[in-house]
């Protein structure tokens, strides 16, 4: 079995190549007379491609996290350059390839287990290209576009289902995220602290997101291109962080954890996105009540211990932390102050008020839909198509389901929405039948981090953007995967 901790021998000449084209890159920048930050960060994007066909997968998708996390402040320092815009897919699209190469030329052995679903997976990919023929279409380019939202990143299902073949190699992929989620944490306290500046400084390109919140309270960017971004990337990882402080022995990691998760949570308040604080919280509790209903004599004592500690850390961490890292006392108090409208429920209520008529609007008005790309940021990209349309009406969504009745209508919406409560279901039965108590707390905190992302399709697109796309399919192929981990016969656990 493959160490998923250990490079391999790396053919050095293919190596070299992407080293070379590096610094071609780098340097034709200083030779155009001017330091292009654009040249930059394509020289980087190239040396990163490079290495992904010369590293194993265990360690290409942990890149690809990374690259992720960093996704957005890229997009923004590139002038939104189309292959940084598109980078995350063209990673994905390039892995794909090496594994199609690898097995289909190259004649290496097909996995004899396919991943559950498969039928519901081919029929999301067949009614993504009967919408190529939808008469609201925008034209070809547009359609194939839209693979960015519904087809590419889904991709990562498999990815995740064949690559986990231990625990220990899970844990990597989650430790990852968890990395990705302490860039947010870091860079958003820094932020918080020294307000609009701590961007401003790094590019003026920051200067159009600020502009859509003027008059409002600072919200840090973290490594994202919006402001308040952070606070999607470590809601994801906060379920993980409690997993971690749980199960794994390592004191110098609990520490590391126990003392970044008063941050963790004080930087996503300063994003003043209040869905990301119910849903870390949400993934938090499900992960909690499914460890303690069936987890075993050691793990509901070590989380009767984690739950006081965590308690306390937040309720004294968390006004140091206001004090000390604030630009200004306005933004702690905006933020709280929002936090609190949470406990408000005529303001919660109309938080999201008409996502059910616009929802309702679509079933009826566009049983098929009107073609891909036309919502969210394709918009922009695709404006003078849709104008140009003789279906013209601009499509706002803010929901998942929304979304996806514009784009696929009806067919397309039951199909994506039976693969997702899918996949929760099973994992959730696949919980309850599980006989190693280690899997049995791993699967339990990934259908809680699962289930916290879909419990956010009403106010968002959710899994049709990342950093949620990626994650979801992922760590749903991941989880997936555990019964089988739990009735091979020669599966021995890592200590950890």
């Amino acid at each position: 079995m493959e160490d998923a901790y250990r490079l391999p021998q790396i053919n050095k000449r293919p190596l070299l190549f992407a080293v070379a084209v590096g610094l071609f890159s780098f340097g034709l920048g200083f030779y155009l007379d001017s330091f292009s930050m654009k040249t930059l960060l394509l020289a980087a994007f190239a040396a990163v491609a490079g290495l992904f066909f010369l590293i194993p997968y265990n360690w290409a998708i942990r890149i690809l996290f990374i690259y992720l996390g960093l996704e957005g402040m890229l997009k923004l320092l590139s002038g939104y350059n189309p292959i940084v815009h598109v980078g995350s897919d063209l990673l994905v699209v390039g892995l794909t390839l090496r594994w199609s190469v690898a097995h289909f030329i190259h004649r290496e052995d097909l996995p004899a287990e396919l991943p559950p679903l498969k039928k519901l997976f081919l029929a999301h990919v067949i009614w993504f290209f009967i919408e190529f023929a939808n008469p609201y279409g925008l034209g070809i380019v547009a359609s194939l576009a839209g693979a960015k939202i519904y087809l590419t990143m889904t991709t990562l299902y498999v990815f995740g289902f064949y690559l986990s073949k231990t625990e220990k190699q899970i844990h990597g992929f989650m430790g990852a995220w968890i990395v990705v989620a302490l860039i947010q944490v870091v860079t958003g306290l820094y932020q918080g602290a020294l307000g609009p500046i701590s961007v401003l400084s790094i590019s003026p390109a920051y200067a159009e997101p600020l502009r859509k919140f003027a008059g409002y309270a600072f919200r840090p960017f973290g490594t994202s291109h919006s402001a308040g971004g952070a606070s999607e990337y470590i809601y994801l990882a906060l379920p993980f962080f409690v997993y971690y402080l749980v199960r794994f022995k390592s004191v110098l990691l609990r520490v590391g954890l126990a003392v970044a998760l008063p941050g963790a949570v004080w930087v996503v308040l300063l994003c003043q996105v209040r869905s990301c604080l119910v849903k870390g919280a949400v993934g938090i509790l499900g992960f909690l009540l499914l460890s303690i209903a069936k987890g075993s004599a050691e793990t509901r004592k070590k989380i009767l211990i984690t739950i006081p500690v965590v308690a306390a850390l937040l309720i004294f961490g968390l006004p140091k932390i206001t004090e000390n890292w604030s630009s200004e006392s306005a933004n702690s108090d905006a933020a709280i102050a929002r936090a609190k409208t949470l406990l408000d429920f005529d303001t919660t209520r109309h938080a999201r008020q008409g996502a059910s008529e616009r929802v309702m609007e679509y079933f009826t008005e566009l049983p098929l839909g009107a073609g891909l790309s036309r919502t969210g940021a394709a918009v922009g990209k695709f404006g003078p198509e849709i104008n140009a349309n003789p279906f013209y009406k601009y499509l706002f969504t803010d929901n998942f389901w929304a979304a996806t009745l514009a784009e696929t209508g009806i067919p397309g919406t039951l199909i994506i929405t039976s693969l997702v409560f899918s996949l929760l279901f099973l994992g959730f039965k696949n919980w309850k039948q599980m006989q190693d108590p280690h899997l049995r707390a791993l699967n339990a905190v990934l259908v809680s981090s699962l289930f916290m992302i879909v419990l956010g399709f009403w106010g968002s697109e959710a899994i049709l953007y990342n950093p949620e796309a990626a994650f979801f399919w992922f760590f749903a192929g991941v989880m997936m995967k555990l019964p089988l981990l739990d009735r091979a016969e020669d599966q021995t656990l890592p200590t950890i």
